[in-house]
């Protein structure tokens, strides 16, 4: 018979056993305790008017008067938390929960996420202390999903191509790659790719010409009982081409069709260890999702593991070559450790991870769905990622909804964000596999990779543009390494490269990084990377500040890291950084040819050491020049991002100020530190800045950074000179 707790002790025991928020919440917390403590005091006879009243906390809600609502429902959570009947605990759990709506509504995140928690802590106690009480665990997990969404989360990340500053590991499990992502498709059912009744149109040739990516691994779906003779020309052309293969095995009959000493285990095995081909074995994937339609889940933890562990006897017997991976659903999480065979029957730790398009879960209720793909590892990775390698053994992202709304554009930003941060946040993922498959999943529809040409080509170039992308599991390590930096962590004592992982309610558009206070930059565009130099800080602690921007300028978040610099501390203290480099610009007025005609240009120069002159000219003066060619660009600037703005193959928009300036003659000049965003990504452009009497500034940019970055050819020939040509692309 279950004995009944206290609330109140049920409550000291669900706060013990629920974890704390993975990163600091700032005081809200401490805030939304304030809160209720100086509410007004409610009485017996006077709760429910603050709670239901026509002038109550309810009524103030729909009329959007959310702090006056915030007010009475504090004073329903004074007065009722102290009640041990279980209709208080709801109508206590239920006032934290309408706290959280007012709060997000009044756009304060921060509290909203600390009144979601205590809602979710709320259930937990509920749970321990009333019979009958598992009908709030579906809340808590709602509520805490809610809290972790409305979290502003930062990271702080070093990149380095020393392995030893890596945060990564290298097991040594079979088919194991030392450091970077394998890429892997399911690609047997896409008919753009694949005819089974063809020799000649096999995915293994037809992915990497039509997707132009060399894909590590393939995954092929088996039956338990079937032999590896029934996929023969596949291993053939594995073996010939060099790619590995993920057998997820199925029993489709339940994990009682595994028996031990079966003989079917053996000659699969050997088939596979003879073959000379990487196998990775997926045996009942996804075991522990019980709406995936799985034949063979069972609630039967035990009868999962004992035939988990007699499949992997008989490979690691007679396929030692071969890993065995143990792959739950990312979904439920709370049950997935249930389900462990233990670290001796396991090589890889799997994930199934897919991302659905669910704006229902918008905790602000504005029916947008800002959720990230890449936080869906979090929890496996924080269980396992220190013990396995890990492998996302299947996954995808939605493209569209059966009732027709086209998501590419949400496709896409999800999949560049995946493989942006997979190797700087999740170095031990190993091996990535997409289903590209055709799969309707409720409201959301899975489709082919090759359905999709912008998804197709985004999938491409992220993984194409990654250094940390290999084309096989036994490709050598890729030469980047992250390191993940919390305060107390070390850094090397010179020029140092970081970057920053940041989670907010809404897309974050910008990242201020400080040091000791003072200001080291801005940058626009994830990883959100810098470079700082720690040289001046030997043997110190210095203070690292990230600061986050929503569109706008309005903060996201801001999080201090104190850093160990390495080395022996200098005599001297440490100064803040130099003001930015000057010198003496020298006029100069250019006559260049644009597109064979003679233009006059005015510009300023820098001479080198050895006299040696380049030019810089003013933005707004080139616009107006190729105004009238396809290399037409226009110039503005956002005074929240305090970036010079560059929109290309856009007519530009004069103001007065071309080829004209408030001064003449040689000027002296400062590096220009603003931002450049270009089409709203940031633009490595090296610039200068002049000023006039009044103190006005004005940039110029160095031409051959221009040409470059907006694809039109600088030249100079003796005959020529300079030499612009709008319809060439850059040459150099």
């Amino acid at each position: 018979m279950k004995k009944r707790l206290s609330f109140a002790l049920a409550l000291v025991m669900a706060l013990a056993l629920l974890p704390a928020p993975a990163f600091a919440a700032g005081g809200f917390e401490e805030a939304l305790e304030q809160v209720v403590v100086s509410a007004p005091k409610a009485t017996k006879s006077s709760v429910w008017g603050y709670y239901t009243g026509s002038n109550g906390a309810v009524a103030k809600q729909a009329a959007g008067d959310y702090a006056g609502a915030i007010t009475d429902y504090a004073a329903v959570i004074q007065y009722m938390r102290g009640n041990t009947d279980a209709d208080s605990a709801i109508n206590v759990i239920n006032a934290y929960r309408e706290i959280a709506n007012c709060y997000g509504s009044l756009g304060q995140y921060g509290m909203a996420s600390a009144a979601w928690r205590a809602a979710a802590r709320r259930c937990a106690a509920y749970m321990i202390a009333f019979p009958n009480g598992e009908d709030k665990l579906q809340e808590q997990v709602s509520y805490e999903r809610n809290a972790d969404a409305l979290d502003t989360k930062t990271e702080l990340y070093l990149k380095t191509d020393d392995a030893s500053l890596g945060s990564g590991k290298y097991f040594k499990a079979p088919g194991e790659s030392v450091n970077g992502l394998v890429p892997g498709i399911y690609a047997e059912a896409d008919p753009r790719l694949h005819d089974a009744y063809s020799s000649s149109k096999r995915y293994w040739n037809e992915f990497p010409a039509v997707v132009g990516v060399t894909a590590g691994v393939y995954l092929l779906y088996l039956d338990y009982g079937k032999p590896l003779s029934a996929y023969q020309s596949h291993v053939t052309a594995a073996k010939e081409k060099g790619f590995a293969i993920q057998l997820a095995l199925q029993p489709r009959s339940g994990v009682g069709m595994v028996k031990e000493g079966d003989g079917y285990l053996r000659e699969l095995a050997q088939a596979m260890e003879s073959s000379g081909v990487q196998f990775y074995v997926r045996f009942a994937g996804e075991m522990n999702d019980a709406s995936g339609g799985n034949s063979w889940f069972t609630e039967n933890t035990q009868e999962y593991i004992k035939a988990f562990r007699t499949v992997a006897d008989a490979v690691h017997t007679y396929a030692p070559s071969a890993a065995m991976v143990w792959a739950p659903n990312y979904y439920p999480s709370y049950n997935i450790n249930d389900y462990y065979p233990g670290d001796a029957y396991v090589d890889f730790v799997g994930i199934s991870l897919y991302m659905s398009y669910s704006p229902e879960l918008d905790p602000l209720g504005q029916n947008e769905d800002n959720r990230r793909w890449i936080d869906e590892m979090d929890y496996l990775y924080s269980q396992y990622g220190d013990r396995k390698p890990i492998m996302i053994t299947e996954g995808a992202v939605c493209l569209a909804t059966v009732g027709g709304v086209d998501l590419t554009d949400f496709a896409v930003r999800q999949l560049k964000d995946l493989f942006l941060y997979l190797p700087i946040r999740y170095p031990n993922v190993k091996l990535m596999v997409w289903f590209g498959g055709h799969d309707e999943v409720g409201d959301n529809v899975y489709d082919y990779l090759t359905a999709n040409q912008t998804v197709m080509n985004a999938y491409r170039d992220a993984l194409t543009g990654s250094p940390s992308v290999l084309a096989s599991v036994k490709a050598a390590a890729a030469p980047v390494y992250y390191g993940r930096l919390a305060s107390g962590s070390a850094v090397p004592d010179g020029s140092v490269t970081l970057c920053g992982y940041v989670k907010g309610v809404k897309p974050i558009a910008a990242v201020r990084y400080a040091i000791n206070g003072a200001k080291l930059g801005d940058v626009y565009a994830a990883p959100f990377q810098i470079t700082a130099d720690f040289s001046a800080y030997r043997g110190q602690t210095v203070e690292v500040t990230v600061t986050s921007f929503y569109a706008g300028g309005v903060t996201a978040g801001q999080e201090t890291f104190s850093l160990r610099v390495a080395g022996a501390a200098s005599a001297a203290p440490a100064t803040p950084p130099a003001p930015a480099k000057g010198g003496t610009a020298y006029e100069r007025s250019q006559t260049i040819e644009l597109d064979g005609k003679s233009v006059t240009l005015p510009a300023y120069a820098l001479k080198d050491g050895k006299g040696g002159e380049t030019n810089y000219v003013k933005l707004r003066d080139l616009a107006s020049l190729l105004n009238d060619t396809t290399a037409r660009f226009n110039v503005g600037w956002d005074e929240a991002a305090n970036a010079v703005t560059v929109t290309s193959k856009t007519a530009y928009a004069a103001n007065g100020s071309e080829m004209t300036t408030p001064f003449s003659g040689d000027r002296s000049y400062q590096e220009n530190t603003a931002a450049v965003l270009l089409d709203g990504a940031a633009a490595e452009l090296a610039g200068i800045v002049l000023t006039d009497s009044k103190g006005g500034g004005y940039t110029y940019f160095k031409l051959r950074d221009v040409g470059k970055a907006l694809g039109f050819n600088v030249g100079w020939s003796e005959a020529r000179g300079i030499y612009l040509e709008s319809d060439r692309p850059y040459a150099g």
